[in-house]
């Protein structure tokens, strides 16, 4: 029996896609190509949500995962829920990529080079996903306080790992490291929503305050926004720092999702968040290259207008596509879901 989706866990998701796609256009755009003052702007806008909405995620799966079943079936539904579509994923993307013209390197040559992509873990977060998640099915089994000991000393061995950097980022062993304590945080929090759900808003409004703090201190000295995506800006100075930026942005994303949950198009992007994620890339590259041409030339208002209007084509694009393969039982299973 299929456990009923939480409303408003698939909203939060759904917010957090919106960050995401917002990244990507401007990254996306940059790399086509497009350089406006809008751009520099949007930029500016990524820091805003950078310092936690990953780790958001990771708790948002720590908080909706079950670890109570036995290690065999935990490992076959995480591998046929996050694996499985990356790697389908990557293949037909890519091949849209190259047949579209979105790509310099042939299909072939990529395929040729698949056992490279699997050796060093193809999308970050899905392989760092994966490996926390079993990590913390093993530390479930333990009893307080080991399951915390446990949990902190596998965090610090990520941090270590990454300042040393002894051996290169196999399978993104740092980053699955680093996510154990955010997966866990949800974990804990799964049963004890109602405790805090009086305090998210206040310490949604702190901790935004603390990263809008924090994003002037980098602009204006050498201080390092700390944040953890595909980059580790997280050392062993400024983690405690980076916990709080987590702890008050998930809050607000919380406190938001709760009073959105019938937005239509956040849940939409909540249930297929895995499918934004895998591709998205491959929605966005061909919609700039299309639009282009009607990028206005030194008109800040045409900038916006024309930035504006590409974000949510990719917005609209991706919830079409989210629509139409979730209506298909079978394709929804390919594509996996977190």
């Amino acid at each position: 029996m299929q456990r009923q989706r939480i409303g408003y866990i698939d909203t939060a998701k759904g917010i957090l896609i919106l960050c995401l796609l917002f990244g990507h256009c401007r990254i996306l755009a940059q790399r086509e190509g497009l350089d406006d003052p809008v751009l520099q702007v949007m930029g500016s806008g990524i820091g805003l949500y950078r310092p936690f909405f990953m780790q958001t995620f990771f708790l948002i799966t720590g908080f909706c995962s079950t670890f109570r079943i036995g290690f065999r079936p935990f490992l076959l539904k995480n591998l046929q829920t996050l694996l499985l579509p990356a790697i389908l994923l990557d293949l037909l993307c890519y091949g849209i990529m190259a047949a579209t013209g979105c790509t310099e390197q042939s299909f072939g040559i990529h395929l040729a080079g698949f056992s490279s992509w699997l050796k060093m873990g193809g999308p970050w977060f899905i392989f760092a996903l994966l490996w926390a998640k079993l990590l913390l099915w093993g530390i479930s089994r333990l009893k307080m306080p080991r399951q915390l000991l446990l949990v902190v000393v596998l965090y610090l061995l990520g941090l270590a790992l990454n300042h040393f950097e002894w051996f290169d980022n196999f399978l993104w062993h740092r980053h699955a490291l680093l996510a154990v304590p955010f997966l866990y945080g949800g974990f804990l929090l799964k049963d004890k929503m109602d405790r805090v759900q009086k305090y998210l808003l206040p310490a949604g409004l702190v901790g935004m305050a603390l990263i809008v703090a924090e994003n002037l201190l980098s602009h204006f000295t050498a201080f390092t926004l700390p944040a953890n995506d595909i980059f580790i800006d997280v050392d062993f100075f400024n983690f405690p720092l980076h916990f709080m930026n987590v702890a008050g942005g998930s809050a607000l994303v919380f406190w938001l999702a709760q009073r959105l949950v019938k937005s239509r198009t956040l849940s939409l992007l909540g249930l297929g968040s895995l499918l934004a994620y895998l591709t998205n890339e491959t929605v966005q590259v061909p919609l700039i290259r299309l639009i282009k041409p009607l990028c206005p030339a030194g008109s800040i208002a045409g900038c916006l207008g024309f930035h504006f209007a590409a974000y949510a084509l990719c917005v609209a694009v991706i919830c079409l596509l989210i629509w139409l393969i979730y209506k298909h039982r079978a394709l929804s299973w390919i594509v996996g879901k977190w």
